[in-house]
């Protein structure tokens, strides 16, 4: 197939030269909707006149700090309403928001600070007396717990006028999770959430003004930055915040403010279904979930879908995407399919020699589109390893049906062949999620000592009171041998208090394959 690029500046051609995202937002908000909630926070109902003029606000505070055009400015806070003032304010000042995800570790925190060099922070207290030292105490703090911060913000004068940049100047930057190495710092452009609010945000989701919006990901994430702040500001809809990332607590947010739309990932939903009896969610005012992250298997779909009479739409995006190029949709939900390829992208499954594959047939994921991340912060081998032009190669091995639904197999450098066959670890997985006393798994193959052979590790995480006995093995076991050939059968299975995590909250997949000290109940 040979794309045509010209196609793919459609968004960016629409528009101006000079341009601001935080404009473009705003704008697409009239005066008579000034009084419509906005945010609604702990007790707090935050409307679209007031999150504005708070914006306005928090611009003229930075900007009597010495933040300007292209200033670097991290964001390190949990996800309140001051993550949004920051974000919003910092690219309205035409400067550069540099987010940083709280749950990374100490030690990935003082790198990506000392690797952005930004001249200024947003961030609460005890981040601040974690990094005092020379380097950092050179940075301006800005603390928003501290005492009297949210007069010292009311008192400010208005910014009335964004800086209008070019469409293509940096905006923001998102580090990656740091699970394979060192964070990247991922720079995205002004234009970039465009293409995401009219590709995925309009076709896909059609938010509307009267939509209630939960996002369980965090606001760090590239995920949950989106949908907590941008999809749901150009479509006027209203957005509940929380930092409480616990099962309980997305219930009682769902089920209280009468939720429409939730997203989350796998493990949200897998956590929010396994306590149903003892805290029942309300789904009845849901029209939409959303999941993405990583895959979510059919029988957790299975389940959701017939407990609570609603279809999740699973879909895939990378933090270098910006957002979601490949998803289902209310129409078309597909159980185990991420769907099929966003409007305004295209979509290639290549084998090893580039050359495209046959329907049905495993090949490698290549998207071609706009707005995609400009680069990686000073990392040009790993930049071109994953751009080629506008076309981004995921790393992902995928299939695709004769009706155009992307299935995945698995990452590429994590993949065995066995007797000529990829040895797919969510094909194991969807299989022992049937038995209803597992919440969640993850399967690990590693090439085996033997050749054409692998070894199979599978980690299990068990509904809460319940132990990993003798009889639940077998029990596990005589399921997989009921669906499974021999050959996929997992050699050992080993039962987790928690799975480990990736700071998304995506299972830590290279922690198990290095087989870390876990506490497990080996049987």
């Amino acid at each position: 197939m040979v794309f045509n690029m010209e196609c793919f500046y459609h968004v960016y051609d629409s528009l101006p030269e000079q341009f601001n995202l935080i404009d473009y937002l705003f704008s697409s908000i009239k005066p008579n909707e000034f009084n419509r909630v906005a945010y609604i926070t702990g007790g707090s109902h935050i409307s679209y006149g007031e999150l504005i003029q708070r914006v306005k606000q928090f611009s003229c505070l930075l900007k009597n700090l010495g933040v300007e055009q292209e200033s670097r400015v991290v964001i390190l806070l949990s996800d309140d309403i001051n993550f949004v003032y920051a974000f919003l304010a910092i690219i309205w000042l035409g400067g550069i928001a540099v987010i940083i995800n709280e749950a990374h570790s100490d030690h990935d925190i003082e790198y990506v600070l000392s690797d952005c060099r930004a001249n200024f922070i947003v961030s609460r207290n005890l981040w601040h007396s974690k990094f005092k030292s020379e380097i950092y105490d050179k940075m301006y703090w800005v603390l928003i717990d501290e005492p009297g911060f949210d007069q010292q913000l009311a008192r400010q004068l208005l910014i009335e006028r964004p800086v209008l940049v070019a469409r293509e100047a940096e905006a923001f930057w998102v580090y990656t999770s740091g699970s394979m190495g060192q964070p990247k710092g991922v720079i995205h452009l002004h234009y970039n959430p465009v293409v995401a609010i009219q590709n995925y945000g309009r076709d896909i989701l059609k938010l509307a003004p009267d939509d209630v919006i939960f996002s369980a990901p965090s606001m760090s994430f590239s995920y949950g930055l989106g949908t907590s702040i941008y999809f749901p500001l150009f479509f006027h809809a209203s957005v509940v915040i929380s930092p409480n990332s616990s099962p309980f607590e997305h219930i009682n947010i769902i089920t209280n403010h009468a939720v429409t739309v939730f997203f989350g990932i796998p493990h949200t939903y897998a956590s929010i279904y396994a306590i149903k009896e003892i805290l029942s969610l309300q789904a009845d005012s849901l029209r939409l979930c959303v999941s993405a992250g990583e895959q979510l298997p059919i029988p957790l779909w299975r389940k959701w879908h017939d407990h609570y009479g609603v279809s999740i739409c699973e879909g895939i995006g990378t933090t270098e995407s910006t957002h979601i190029f490949i998803s289902n949709s209310v129409n078309n939900t597909v159980a185990g399919s991420t769907g099929r390829a966003v409007s305004g992208y295209q979509i290639r499954l290549v084998n090893d020699n580039a050359k495209e594959v046959a329907a049905g047939e495993p090949g490698l994921l290549e998207v071609s589109g706009e707005g995609f991340m400009q680069g990686y912060w000073q990392k040009l081998k790993a930049t071109q390893q994953v751009l080629r032009g506008q076309t981004m190669i995921t790393g992902d091995i995928y299939r695709c049906d004769e009706l155009g639904n992307y299935y995945f197999i698995g990452r590429k450098d994590s993949l065995v062949k066995v007797k000529g066959m990829w040895l797919i670890p969510a094909e194991i997985e969807q299989v022992f999620l049937q038995h209803p006393l597992l919440v969640e798994i993850a399967v690990i193959v590693k090439p085996g000592i033997i050749e054409d052979t692998a070894e199979i590790v599978a980690y299990i995480q068990l509904k809460e009171g319940y132990k990993f006995t003798r009889e639940l093995r077998n029990e596990i076991i005589k399921l997989a041998n009921s669906q499974l050939p021999k050959f996929k059968i997992p050699r050992k299975i080993l039962a987790l208090n928690k799975l480990p995590r990736n700071v998304t909250g995506k299972i830590h997949r290279k922690r198990l394959a290095d087989d870390l000290s876990l506490q497990k109940e080996k049987l």
